[in-house]
């Protein structure tokens, strides 16, 4: 439980940076490309989070409230990416 613990925090540094530097508006490609590029990040760290702990769940080795955090993770990045364009 401690491992599932430590690797649900991994997608939280791209989710801050994605989060944490607003684009000034249309013509700040740079902080558009730093915004999806961590975005993009967050969204593959979550999802391999959450295939080998959803196989642990589905074993019932984990219970299922230990699926939120990567769910949140991977549901918090793909609205950032999407609404970054």
């Amino acid at each position: 439980m401690l491992t599932a613990l430590i690797t649900d925090l991994v997608p939280v540094p791209f989710l801050y940076f994605a989060y944490a530097l607003p684009p000034d508006g249309p013509w700040d490609r740079q902080a558009i490309y730093v915004d999806q590029m961590s975005s993009w990040f967050a969204i593959w760290a979550s999802v391999v989070i959450l295939v080998p702990q959803g196989l642990l769940a589905w074993l019932r080795i984990l219970r299922l409230p230990w699926l939120v955090v990567p769910i949140a993770c991977l549901l918090l990045a793909i609205g950032r990416y999407l609404s970054v364009r």
